[in-house]
């Protein structure tokens, strides 16, 4: 529901992911690569009951078919509602992935604006990093709301108090315990995963002296960066980060068919000669312009060029 611009003060982010990832499949096909990339979509919420689960998915298709990509957007069209439940998208992206049998590099792009506010029941966990995380869940899920720390309520002065339990002598605090989890196991799988923090804030919640803070914006940061494949974390603070986002994304999926990737070219001269001192500088002269150019230095016996793809 913090997605919708109605319940955020305005901040039209829904928006923001709907044109990005529109763009991100026309793009695609723009280039002439609809054939040749498959693309599929899980839209997650809070899980209700097994009848609501919170989940609105389209199945992996090529980005050529132009009904799959209709469905996309339908989809992406659905007012936001409901929690977070990250662990529970995450599974689902995962499950549809397995079910593609090609031998295609496999990618999962998780896009959220905020904490994960449920999670499965962890009911096996270890310590990875310093981090407690889930490696088996129940079927019951833990729903603490507007946080993603586990709370209980005391009277007869209604505080909220930490509710963590215990599980392989580890305290789970948290929701973050679960989806950290889900998130290391399908890597483990061969997934890579990028994140997209979406102008995330502090975890917590009232004002003045009644006002409770679980985690600091840096410290939700973290957390959410954990969730990816090493380097595949980034922050959007601001709206137009989403949309250049996704086209790097889609730089990426593109850099898949080149026929070179960051390649090098190492060239020494004879003993007998020494580069003169113009220094060497790389052209962008096809139709197309290169936006990243390769990097290129020399001293006096050798020549370099790194970046070349």
């Amino acid at each position: 529901g913090s997605m919708d611009s109605v319940f955020n003060g305005g901040i039209k982010r829904e928006y923001a992911v709907r044109d990005g990832i529109k763009k991100f499949m026309q793009t695609i096909n723009d280039e002439g690569y609809g054939d040749f990339v498959n693309v599929g979509l899980v839209s997650y919420s809070s899980k209700e009951s097994e009848k609501r689960t919170g989940i609105s998915t389209e199945n992996i298709d090529r980005v050529s078919n132009e009904t799959h990509v209709t469905n996309i957007n339908r989809i992406l069209r659905n007012p936001p509602a409901g929690g977070t439940f990250t662990q529970n998208g995450l599974r689902e992206a995962q499950n549809m992935l397995a079910t593609d049998q090609s031998d295609h590099k496999k990618i999962m792009v998780l896009l959220t604006d905020g904490i994960p506010t449920q999670s499965y029941k962890v009911t096996h966990a270890k310590v990875v990093d310093g981090q407690v995380i889930g490696t088996e869940f129940g079927q019951d899920w833990d729903y603490p709301g507007v946080t993603a720390q586990f709370l209980e309520h005391h009277y007869p002065d209604w505080i909220w108090r930490p509710a963590p339990y215990q599980v392989d002598g580890q305290a789970i605090k948290d929701t973050w315990a679960a989806t950290l989890g889900e998130a290391y196991q399908l890597r483990k799988k061969g997934t890579e995963l990028h994140v997209l923090g979406i102008q995330l804030a502090e975890d917590g919640w009232g004002t003045g002296d009644k006002a409770y803070k679980y985690l600091s914006k840096p410290e939700v940061r973290e957390r959410m960066a954990l969730l990816a494949t090493p380097g595949h974390y980034r922050d959007a603070d601001t709206l137009d980060d989403v949309g250049t986002y996704l086209e790097d994304q889609v730089k990426t999926v593109l850099s898949e068919f080149y026929t070179v990737k960051n390649g090098t070219v190492h060239n020494p001269i004879g003993q007998q000669f020494t580069y003169a001192d113009t220094q060497p500088a790389v052209t962008s002269v096809g139709k197309k312009t290169v936006d990243t150019l390769p990097n290129v230095t020399r001293d006096a016996q050798q020549l370099d060029v790194n970046g070349i793809t």
